[in-house]
């Protein structure tokens, strides 16, 4: 089974079990179901839905130019057409 199907199937038994009734570990024991495997998978999709607070999309023109400061307190400013070419070069 690919992860994929993996989360599909967990996410199945998390939406029948809400609409269930029942608690975890009664649905799990119902459906023979590992409790901590039910545990697992509900924590993984939960945090999978959650957006990223590290990224926010952006939109620049051409001419932007572009301040990346690393963690190390470096600083580099570009023009944002040229933005791929230096980020290649520092993680190198």
């Amino acid at each position: 089974m690919t992860a994929s199907e993996k989360a599909t199937y967990w996410q199945q038994h998390f939406d029948d079990w809400k609409h269930s009734g029942l608690s975890q570990r009664d649905y799990c024991q119902r459906y023979e179901l590992a409790y901590s495997s039910f545990g697992y998978w509900r924590q993984r999709l939960k945090n999978s839905r959650k957006p990223s607070s590290r990224f926010v999309p952006v939109t620049f023109t051409p001419s932007t130019t572009v301040i990346v400061t690393l963690p190390s307190g470096i600083r580099i400013e570009t023009p944002v057409d040229s933005l791929a070419h230096v980020l290649s070069a520092v993680a190198t």
